[in-house]
């Protein structure tokens, strides 16, 4: 009888063991749900195998406990919530984007192996114990928010990267302990003036530990954020060497150059490292407030060497034309490049403005009288206020306007632009 009971408990423990160990193969767009076997809510020692181009949709709330992901992409709905916990997890070649309104929570360890985690919007991610990124990359999108509790540990070019590019974008990063450790090129950059990494501890670069030097790096001053201890806001980059006010895109330029050739613009940049970066995408400007998208070129995706990149735009007309590069990653968040600039022989006819700064009006004189002229009084976002037209010398009312700087747009019938930077007192 005893063994009798042995046995069947020995049995009952298999059969448990069964349903909580278990392989899923992934092979096409799934909801989790539809998976096969079910996948319990709380998933022990359990294996999803993704293939590349495939994504399994999370859409309802799942604990996760020495689970290894491999592969494909992973999707967490709004409103839903991953955790990791119990015992330590692995994602190796995995894409993962939280929706907004989701949440990834972590008590125990997460390694990411050549892996990308993408907040969207409000998602937030609390991370309770450690997390191990192994040339991977986080990314704090729109007015995510990521709360660090345990070691964060980042290695082979590892990256975070908080904010989207955008002005409206709030993302933030609050390290809470004692753990940030980066190594091997790693980095975390703040992408925009109200992105903010938080950190009221020490941390270590490369093994040594440093206090970080809080500075008035990005605030303090009219128009930006209030200078508070232990923050620092964007665009910066905190890295091996310290904390740089200057934020990190998504590839590294190492050169950028724009040379005229005849009627040519010959556009030439180098990168000398990429991580998962998808595009570059050239804009062009004429009085360099308003930008159109002239062209894209597909970017190398990974590399660790020089790559070259070539683009050719014919200008139709006399201009000055500037140039930049938005360089884009694959899951859309971008930076822009340095801006180059480039003049056509001849150019376009000379003009002055007086007085400058002005009080009740403005005079814009061109050399040519007979150029008939269209000209624009913008504010710095870029907002039409008033236009006039005329031939030679042409005089604009700015009674009325608030004190400040204003852009003058002045535009000849060839469609050749100027601007001319304008105070109002």
């Amino acid at each position: 009888m005893k063994n009798a009971i042995i046995l069947t408990i020995l049995l009952i423990l298999v059969a448990i063991t069964s349903v909580m160990a278990q392989t899923y193969n992934v092979n096409s767009n799934k909801l989790i749900t539809a998976l096969t076997p079910t996948v319990p809510a709380t998933c022990t020692t359990c294996r999803f195998n993704i293939s590349n181009g495939v994504t399994l949709t999370i859409n309802g709330n799942y604990t996760l406990r020495n689970t290894t992901i491999t592969g494909g992409n992973v999707a967490v709905n709004t409103g839903r919530t991953l955790t990791f916990n119990n015992t330590a997890s692995t994602l190796t070649n995995t894409t993962v984007t939280f929706a907004s309104g989701s949440s990834l929570v972590t008590s125990t360890p997460v390694t990411l192996n050549n892996s990308t985690f993408s907040f969207l919007g409000t998602a937030v991610a609390t991370l309770g114990s450690a997390v191990n990124m192994v040339g991977s990359s986080i990314k704090l999108l729109g007015s995510s928010n990521m709360q660090v509790n345990g070691a964060f540990n980042m290695s082979s070019a590892s990256s975070l990267i908080v904010g989207d590019g955008t002005p409206a974008s709030t993302a933030l990063v609050h390290f809470n302990t004692l753990g940030l450790n980066e190594y091997d090129l790693s980095y975390i950059t703040l992408l925009g003036s109200n992105n903010t990494f938080i950190n009221y501890l020490p941390f270590n670069l490369a093994t040594n530990p440093l206090w970080i030097l809080w500075t008035l790096l990005n605030c303090g001053l009219p128009g930006l954020n209030s200078c508070s201890a232990g923050s620092v806001y964007g665009p910066a980059t905190v890295a091996v060497g310290g904390v740089s006010s200057n934020a990190t895109l998504p590839v590294k330029l190492s050169a950028f150059n724009v040379k005229l050739t005849g009627v040519t613009s010959n556009l030439t940049w180098t990168t000398d490292n990429e991580q998962k970066s998808s595009r570059f995408e050239i804009e062009r400007s004429v009085d360099g407030i308003n930008w159109n998208r002239i062209g894209s070129v597909k970017a190398q995706g990974n590399s660790t060497v020089k790559v070259n990149y070539a683009y050719n735009d014919v200008l139709k007309g006399e201009s000055v034309m500037s140039y930049r590069l938005k360089v884009i990653d694959e899951d859309a968040t971008f930076a822009y490049s340095p801006i180059k600039t480039v003049k056509t022989q001849g150019g376009v006819a000379e003009m002055k403005i007086f007085p400058n700064p002005a009080t009740e009006y403005v005079v814009i004189t061109a050399k040519n009288n007979a150029n008939k002229m269209n000209v624009q009084l913008i504010n710095l976002n870029g907002q039409i206020l008033k236009q006039t037209n005329g031939n030679g010398n042409i005089q604009m009312s700015v009674n009325g306007m608030n004190a400040g700087s204003y852009v003058l747009r002045v535009t000849d019938a060839t469609g050749t632009a100027q601007s001319f930077k304008l105070m109002i007192n």
